[in-house]
This record gives C-alpha cells, structure tokens and sequence, in this order.
C-alpha cells in the first residue's frame, strides 16, 4: 500500500477511487457488486470507518471514507484485497486486477466534501454512455439512501455527513441535497480538483 505520510489525514473525509487494470470491468454481474458491498462490511467490523457517499461503477469506485481507528492504507488493504482475490477465483483471472492499489485524497473544508460527493453521485449519469437516467436509478450507489431516506442503509454509511454542510441556498435535508447534487454546474474548486486527481 502507499505511504500514509502522503496521503493519509487523521479525521479528514478521502476521496478513494480504485480501477480496473487497463480500465478493465471488475464488477460484472450483480454477484460482484454484493460481493464488494460484503467485503466493504467486513472491512467495517474490523477496522471501523464512516462513508459520507459511495458509486461502485463497472470499472472503478468511489468512497468518500474517513477511517475511524486506523490508517486509510490498513482499511483499503481490508477491501480491495479481499475483492481481488473473489475476483480472481471466481474468474480464474491472472495478472493485475487493479490499475494501481488505490487512489486517494484529503478534502479540506465543508466545501470539499459537498463538490465531491456531488461528484461521485453524478457519476453514473454524466459519463460519454450513461448507465441510469437519474441519480437514484443506479442501483449501486448511496444517492438511492439520500432519495429515501427510509430505505435501510449499511452501517457504515452517513448520509448526515454531507447533508449539514450544504452550502447556502439548500435546507440541510435530503431534498436539499438532492437539488444540489441535481445541478451540473462545476465551480472553480471542483474543476481544480478534477485538474490534480485520478477520478476520471
């Protein structure tokens, strides 16, 4: 794993992405997908962590993470290598699963964590070939759990996360949030933050 030096800040919310080598699709049926959501709980219970939001795509993922008792490298080692190795046996698969181990970066400040969890929410509809219409179509990501905030939810997600910061203008609730996050305008913070990571 990376060095924590670099990348890891105690208390900070990371923008984690890991994709498919060669951009290849690791998640291909819905087996895949509960097996990761699986392996994300266990994770949990072994070295606790809260996630503000999630978008597990066909070739990548995003977590919007802040370990809780341990350093992002020793939670991200509780979850992509055990999804590797469900990859690799029940594909038969050799050679690299993952592109690089994971990808991963400090937000700073209420702004940071609202721009980035619009981000990833946005993901399945902004790309060249959208997977749903709506945010809260694709099946695979916490937007569903921000829609309706009735439908259980893993333990490790908080929704409340981004919600109390939303920026003037929205009430802090799940409607607010969803108006935000239905708005495809970029800023200046957002687009810098685009320019310096690997999220694409």
């Amino acid at each position: 794993m990376p060095r924590e030096k670099s990348i890891w800040k105690k208390d900070k919310f990371h923008h984690v992405t890991t994709r498919g080598n060669n951009k290849q699709v690791i998640f291909r049926n819905r087996e895949d997908y509960q097996a990761f959501f699986r392996i994300l709980t266990e994770a949990w219970e072994r070295a606790p962590f809260t996630i503000a939001a999630y978008c597990i795509m066909p070739n990548h993922y995003h977590l919007l993470i802040r370990p809780d008792t341990a350093p992002l490298s020793y939670t991200m080692s509780f979850i992509n290598t055990p999804y590797s190795r469900h990859f690799r046996k029940k594909y038969g698969y050799v050679g690299r699963v993952y592109q690089k181990r994971y990808f991963s970066k400090a937000i700073d400040g209420n702004h940071g964590l609202s721009i980035v969890s619009r981000y990833i929410h946005r993901n399945p509809i902004d790309g060249a070939a959208p997977l749903a219409a709506a945010m809260e179509e694709y099946a695979h990501s916490s937007f569903k759990h921000f829609a309706n905030p009735e439908l259980s939810a893993p333990l490790f997600l908080k929704t409340n996360e981004v919600i109390s910061v939303l920026p003037p203008g929205y009430q802090k609730n799940s409607q607010g949030y969803m108006q935000f996050c239905q708005r495809t305008f970029r800023d200046k913070r957002l687009n810098q933050w685009i320019e310096t990571s690997e999220i694409e």
